[in-house]
This record gives C-alpha cells, sequence and structure tokens, in this order.
C-alpha cells in the first residue's frame, strides 16, 4: 500500500497548485507540496511510531520529509522538486506544527484513501 499510497499523494499534489502558496505556483508541480505531503504520509503509515520528521534548508527553501525510525531510511516524497538531491545529514529532527493533519493534508488523505 504504501507505493501506491506515496504516488497517490504526489498525483494530487501535481493536480492541486491551490494547496500551496503563491511563491510555488509556476515551478516544478511538486513545489511548495513537501510539508503537507510528508505529513499525509505520515499520518496514513505509523504516525511516530514509525517516522522521524525532518527539517531542513534546500536550494534556498525549508522542506520537511521522513526518516524510518526502523531502517534510517529518509522517505523524501517530493524530491523530484530540486535539482540536487538534500544533504538530509544537515536535517534537524521536528515535529509537525499540528498534533492532527493540517487542513491541506486532510485534504490529501480524504481523496487518496478512499
Amino acid at each position: 500500500m504504501s507505493r501506491q499510497l506515496r504516488t497517490s499523494i504526489r498525483e494530487y499534489c501535481r493536480e492541486n497548485p491551490g494547496l500551496v502558496k503563491n511563491r510555488y505556483r509556476g515551478l516544478h508541480p511538486l513545489a511548495g507540496h513537501c510539508y503537507h505531503a510528508s505529513e499525509a504520509y505520515f499520518h496514513e503509515t505509523g504516525g511516530y511510531d514509525a517516522w522521524e520528521v525532518l527539517r531542513l534548508q534546500h536550494e534556498g527553501t525549508t522542506h520537511w520529509c521522513l526518516r524510518d525510525r526502523d531502517s534510517g531510511k529518509i522517505f523524501d516524497i517530493t524530491v523530484e522538486q530540486f535539482d540536487t538531491v538534500p544533504d538530509y545529514d544537515t536535517a534537524t529532527a521536528t515535529g509537525f506544527l499540528t498534533k492532527d493533519p493540517s487542513y491541506a493534508a486532510q485534504e490529501i488523505l480524504n481523496v487518496v484513501t478512499e
């Protein structure tokens, strides 16, 4: 399910530029979607038991992704928006800004988990 979920989240983000701030529109279709895409995946696949939330600076913007707590592997659902691969060693472990899914993450989950 996780590969299908990842694909569905990416597709939804690409098709819904209204989820991102104006400054990201007209750039790569996944630009600006890293927070709510990662958050949606996180909430659907185990939350803090399964994932560590990471935040870093890359190519002039804040970027969000996940690290698997068991394997340590990085899960970056929107990495293809960048010209270069982020240096995940510079990431800070953090949490999402809200306990429950944000409006955008919930919108994604409402559609992709039907």
